[in-house]
C-alpha cells in the first residue's frame, strides 16, 4: 500500500518535493474540515484513529485532485467522497496493522533501516530540488513535524501493513499483470499529466479585523508591513530571514517556502504576477480579499506528460489496491 506509507511521509507532501508542495490552508473554507472533531475520528477495535492522521491524508489527497483538474475549486460532494474515501483507508490500515500483530508479523531491524533511509533520501532529494540546497536528516524531520523516534516508529507500523497486505495478496492469488496495466494507461493517458506550476516563497500579512471599525486601520498596518518586507529584502536582506520576521503565514518558521504548487492549486493573484518573473526576482506588494502578499519565484514548473515507465508503479500499486479491497 504505497497510497499511505506514513504520515512524516505525508507531512513532506506537504512541505516539499517536485510533485508535492504546501497544502492550501483549507480549514476556512473546507465543508470536510470544519466537519471532523477534534478527538477521535473513528475507532477500531478500541484503538483511535485520530484527527490529525486524517487531516493529513485528506488535505494531500485534495490537493492531488487539484494537480489531477487543474483547478482549485473542488466542489463539495468531491471533496465530502473524499473525505469518506480517506476514512476509509485509515480503518482499513488500522485493522491491516491489527491483523500483522496478531500474526506476530515482524520487521527485521535490518529491513527497518534499509526502507528508512529509503525513505528519507527520497524526501531529501524532493526537498533539495525545491531549496537549491543539501538537505539533512534533521531538516526532514522538521518539515514533517516528527521526531526521528516517531518516524521509524511509523514507518515499522506501515512496514507492517505492507507486509500485511503482501500476504493476503499471496493467500487470495492477488495478482496485477503487465496488460492491465498498459491497458490502464492507454485508456487513461489525459490523467498522466504533470501540469505547470510555480515554486514561490511568500511574506503575508493579513488585513482581516475582528471588528468593522478596525478594519481600515488593520489593512493600513498589513500594508505597511509589507511595504517593508519588501524594503528589506531590496536592501539585500535574505527573503527567507524576512519571512520568518514578518510574514503571518503558515509557513513562516521555513522562510515563507510554499514549495512547488501546481498552478491551478495557487490563487489567481500570485499566478499572475509569477508568470511574468524569472526566478530570483521578487514581485512588488499584491493586494487581495486576504491581505497583501510579497512572493519571490525559485522556480517556474513547465508541465508535461508522464511516461508510462513513471506512471507504472502508482498504476500498479492502484489496481492491486482496487483488488485487495474487492
Amino acid at each position: 500500500m504505497k497510497r499511505v506509507v506514513f504520515w512524516v511521509a505525508a507531512g513532506i507532501a506537504v512541505a516539499a518535493g517536485t510533485a508535492y508542495g504546501e497544502a492550501p490552508d483549507l480549514r476556512k473554507l473546507d465543508l470536510v474540515l470544519r466537519s471532523v472533531p477534534d478527538g477521535p475520528i473513528a475507532k477500531v477495535n478500541g484503538v483511535n484513529i485520530d484527527r490529525q492522521q486524517f487531516v493529513s491524508l485528506y488535505q494531500t489527497e485534495v490537493v492531488s485532485i487539484m494537480r489531477r483538474t487543474h483547478s482549485q475549486e473542488v466542489p463539495d460532494p468531491v471533496r465530502i467522497d473524499t473525505g469518506l474515501k480517506c476514512i476509509g483507508l485509515l480503518i482499513q490500515r488500522e485493522i491491516l496493522y491489527q491483523e500483522a500483530a496478531r500474526r506476530k508479523l515482524t520487521i527485521p531491524d535490518a529491513d527497518l533501516q534499509a526502507r528508512w533511509k529509503e525513505e528519507l533520501d527520497r524526501m531529501k532529494k524532493a526537498m533539495a530540488s525545491s531549496r537549491n540546497q543539501p538537505v539533512s536528516e534533521e531538516d526532514v524531520l522538521k518539515a514533517a513535524g516528527a521526531t526521528r523516534e516517531q518516524a521509524i516508529a511509523e514507518l515499522r507500523k506501515a512496514l507492517m501493513v505492507e507486509r500485511m497486505r503482501e500476504q493476503l495478496a499471496k493467500e487470495r492469488n492477488v495478482a496485477t499483470t503487465d496488460d492491465e496495466v498498459r491497458k490502464f494507461y492507454e485508456e487513461h493517458k489525459d490523467e498522466f499529466k504533470r501540469p505547470a506550476g510555480f515554486h514561490l516563497l511568500q511574506v503575508f500579512a493579513s488585513s482581516r479585523a475582528a471588528k468593522p471599525e478596525d478594519a481600515a486601520r488593520k489593512k493600513s498596518d498589513a500594508r505597511a508591513k509589507v511595504e517593508a518586507a519588501l524594503k528589506r529584502v531590496q536592501a539585500g536582506e535574505n527573503f527567507e530571514t524576512v519571512a520568518k520576521a514578518l510574514s503571518e503565514a503558515p509557513d513562516r518558521e521555513r522562510g515563507g517556502d510554499m514549495g512547488p504548487l501546481p498552478a491551478g492549486a495557487l490563487p489567481p493573484f500570485f499566478v499572475e504576477p509569477a508568470s511574468k518573473m524569472k526566478p530570483g526576482e521578487i514581485s512588488g506588494v499584491i493586494e487581495s480579499d486576504l491581505g497583501f502578499h510579497l512572493i519571490k519565484l525559485v522556480e517556474a514548473i513547465p508541465g508535461g506528460d508522464l511516461s508510462f515507465e513513471q506512471a507504472e508503479p502508482a498504476i500498479r500499486a492502484s489496481l492491486m489496491g482496487q483488488k485487495l479491497e474487492q
